[in-house]
């Protein structure tokens, strides 16, 4: 063998290595994703109650939410938030993330830098990570402020800050598991 097959050959050998050593986790709609807004100041907070995430650490994030499942403890605000002015479920049943570029800070903290697509609208937004892990199940936990109006979430009437912030919290705890 020339030295220019063996150097390819520890090539190939270190891609291999670096894909197989790359673990994808895994999770579906388990744990808490929820978002916290206030009406003329009080509190109200709702959920997701359906979403994939699926983390290869270093390499990608990727979360899809189906809107549908948007949950607000009341039928009524349901529907509301379903509509055409807030998540227009209709047109735009899912809220997609993807990352593929990652920032490690020093407290330990992950940062993602990737985009969020809400109502057809896409954005880059980071999404800061606490990524824990014990043998085969882990947890990805977090939280970030998310400017409404960026996505067209509150049109019309609802598109100032009169009633709702234009910021909502959006906060994490969600279990992952090593997939198989």
């Amino acid at each position: 063998m020339t030295r220019l097959h063996i150097a390819i050959l520890l090539i190939v050998s270190l891609f291999a290595f670096q894909t197989a050593a790359a673990e994808t986790w895994r999770s579906e709609s388990q744990g808490d994703f929820v978002f916290i807004t206030a009406y003329e100041g009080d509190r109200l907070q709702g959920e997701f109650t359906a979403f994939t995430v699926d983390y290869v650490p270093g390499e990608s994030l990727e979360v899809s939410v189906d809107l549908e499942g948007a949950d607000m403890g009341d039928d009524d605000m349901n529907d509301v938030l379903k509509g055409s002015e807030w998540f227009n479920v209709s047109q735009f049943g899912d809220a997609t993330y993807t990352a593929s570029t990652f920032e490690t800070l020093d407290n330990g903290t992950v940062v993602a830098k990737g985009e969020l697509t809400l109502k057809g609208v896409t954005a880059g937004v980071d999404v800061p990570l606490m990524v824990t892990s014990n043998g085969d199940d882990g947890r990805l936990s977090g939280s970030l402020k998310i400017d409404r109006t960026r996505f067209n979430v509150g049109e019309g009437d609802w598109s100032s800050d009169a009633f709702f912030p234009l910021e909502v919290d959006v906060e994490f705890n969600i279990a992952i598991k090593k997939a198989q």
